[in-house]
């Protein structure tokens, strides 16, 4: 692996997840087609555990490539990257609220990133219980990475070993908050930042092997990804199957670890993905515009709502047409915002915080 090296079916496996989430939460102009809500909350949970997933695989492939030289720096350019446009839309979401009977008295838990430390979680901006998510686990990265690298060197196994055994810690801890709290699978176990410390730590897992090893065979990344997207269906079967949010808590443990391997299991197959440069250019623009579409999709359907536009559909054409112009316009406004304030923002990080990286030599070097 080349250092800064794109690859573009990643990004695809991106759009993918980003588009999902757009559908699961724009579902309601498919009302006519009378199909399960279980199943938008399938293909939302397995959109947002995508990027969680794809965020722990592209932020190990940095690590293992370079050592931070400050943990502070990095910290600050991570704050950096997620908090200003995350006030920007708390602000805009205080302004909305009112005039939609909803809440505000949650929102200094929003502001200060704790609303959902614990269960049960705050509902105000709630959409956007993955950036306390994301926060934690940047917090703990330079501490695993230069952990692993002082193991990992010694022993490839070691590193494996110790990845493994925080993954098997975090799945623990997860069990023994749904014992204690019997908490619901959604709002009580999905969102709640202490239930889901190991989800981008399979990517990270992914990236350890990927960095030390290379890529595997083409033949075991096509077996491979076969296998994860059974997982991921299967993850969507049991949606359909069982009532999710007073299940066992076998579910309410598992099915994220279940979901979370699948997505891991894709991405090397998704990493030898080639396009036409045109094609590819693309996908790396809409990938980019990630974050911003993560934080003002919802946020697009209260300004609707209190704007008076349309939110139901009188027929399965009509709704198509809904959801269709929905997704469009959100991935205007995510690209938007990427190029007004996004990339300034980056820019102006870059000059005031430039990155201090010891850049490694490859594994099989050292």
């Amino acid at each position: 692996m080349e250092t800064g090296e794109r690859y573009a079916g990643l990004d695809a496996l991106r759009v993918v997840a980003g588009v999902a989430l757009l559908v699961a939460h724009g579902a309601f102009w498919l009302a006519p087609f009378g199909l399960p809500d279980a199943l938008w909350l399938a293909i939302g949970h397995l959109g947002v555990d995508g990027f969680l997933v794809v965020t722990g695989f592209l932020c190990g492939l940095h690590f293992f490539s370079s050592v931070e030289i400050s943990a502070l720096r990095f910290w600050a350019r991570r704050a950096l990257r997620l908090l200003p446009l995350y006030f920007l839309f708390i602000a805009i979401n205080l302004v909305l609220a009112p005039h939609l009977g909803v809440s505000t008295s949650a929102w200094p838990a929003y502001f200060t990133l704790n609303q959902n430390l614990a269960w049960p979680h705050p509902q105000f901006f709630a959409e956007m219980w993955i950036v306390p998510a994301v926060v934690a686990f940047y917090l703990l990265l330079p501490i695993v990475w230069r952990w692993l690298l002082r193991r990992g060197q010694a022993s490839v196994v070691a590193g494996t070993l110790g990845l493994i055994g925080l993954i098997a810690v975090a799945n623990l801890i997860r069990f023994l908050f749904v014992a204690h709290a019997d908490a619901g699978w959604d709002e009580g176990v999905r969102k709640v930042v202490i239930a889901r410390l190991d989800a981008p730590l399979y990517g990270v897992l992914l990236a350890w092997l990927v960095a030390r090893n290379g890529f595997a065979s083409a033949a075991a990344r096509n077996s491979t990804a076969v296998v994860g997207a059974l997982m991921l269906l299967t993850g969507i079967a049991i949606h359909l199957l069982r009532p999710i949010d007073t299940d066992s808590q076998f579910v309410r443990t598992a099915l994220f670890t279940w979901v979370d391997l699948g997505w891991a299991a894709l991405l090397p197959w998704a990493c030898a993905g080639h396009f036409a440069p045109r094609v590819a250019g693309l996908l790396t623009l809409l990938a980019a515009s990630a974050y911003p579409l993560l934080l003002s999709h919802m946020t697009l359907l209260r300004v609707a709502a209190v704007a008076g536009l349309p939110l139901t559909t009188t027929s399965q054409w009509h709704g198509i047409v809904l959801l269709g112009g929905y997704v469009i316009v959100a991935l205007t406004i995510g690209l938007g915002i990427c190029f007004a304030i996004d990339r300034p923002l980056l820019i102006w990080r870059a000059r005031l915080l430039p990155t201090q990286m010891e850049h490694l030599a490859p594994f099989a070097k050292r």
